[in-house]
Parts: C-alpha cells; structure tokens; sequence
C-alpha cells in the first residue's frame, strides 16, 4: 500500500508541474493555429506538454491497472488468510472437545483405580486383622 501511496504522489505532482507549466507559459501566435487536440504545432513540431500530459496518462492509467491488481491480490490474500483461520479454529475446537474428553476419561480411570485400591487396602486390613489372633497364637506357643 505504501507503494501506491507513493505512486499517487508521484502522479499529483506530475499533475501540478504541468498545470503551472501552463500557466506560465506565455501564448504564442502559433499556438492559436494548433489543432484543437493540442498534438503538433502548425510548423509540425510535437507539443511538449502535450507530450508530457500523454506520458502522464499512460502513467496513470498504468498506476490504476497495477492498484487494481494489487487490490485484487490483497482480496485474495485476505480471503486464503481468513479460510486458513477459519480451518485453524476448527481443529482447535475438535483438539480441545478431544482433550476434555480425555482429561475427563482419565479422571474416571483414576478415580476407579483409587477406589480398587481402598477396596484391596481394605481387605489386606482385614486379612491383617484376622491372622493377627493367629500370629499372637503362635507366638505363645
């Protein structure tokens, strides 16, 4: 964007230079015989102005295909970029259902697991608690 910011600078100044060149410029007998279009003078020399304000169009005219163009690529560019989001943002959203869905399975699993192991801390309690007579037995024997 900076280049067309330039390019339309360019392109005023241009303009600017050549209206004060004609505004300054005195007229001459001659150049009342020219032709309407201002192409040539009468003694079939090429209008330098005139000339110049060609060159200025083509400039111009060349200056608006290229910001069009730019203009067009940038719609592109911005339309590739906000699919690309668009795609991102989905498979960010399935990562993280994935993710609560395995944090929440493994919750499960742990919680079981620890319930199994209070169950087996239970038991060995009562194995423990029921050699214990035996133990004391034996020892006395």
């Amino acid at each position: 964007m900076q280049n067309i910011t330039d390019l339309e600078q360019r392109i005023t100044a241009a303009l600017e230079r050549i209206a004060r060149a004609v505004a300054t410029e005195p007229l001459r007998a001659q150049d009342h015989d020219a032709p309407v279009g201002g192409e040539a003078d009468p003694d079939g020399e090429a209008n330098p102005l005139f000339a110049e304000l060609q060159e200025e169009r083509m400039a111009n005219a060349q200056l608006q295909e290229r910001l069009r163009s730019l203009r067009e690529r940038e719609q592109s560019s911005s339309a590739k970029h906000e699919a690309a989001i668009a795609a991102l943002k989905a498979v960010h959203a399935k990562q993280s259902r994935d993710l609560v869905a395995l944090v929440d399975s493994m919750t499960k699993e742990m919680n079981a697991l620890r319930a199994e192991r209070r169950a087996e801390a239970e038991e060995i309690t009562d194995i423990v608690a029921a050699l214990n007579p035996l133990i004391e037995e034996a020892r006395h024997a």
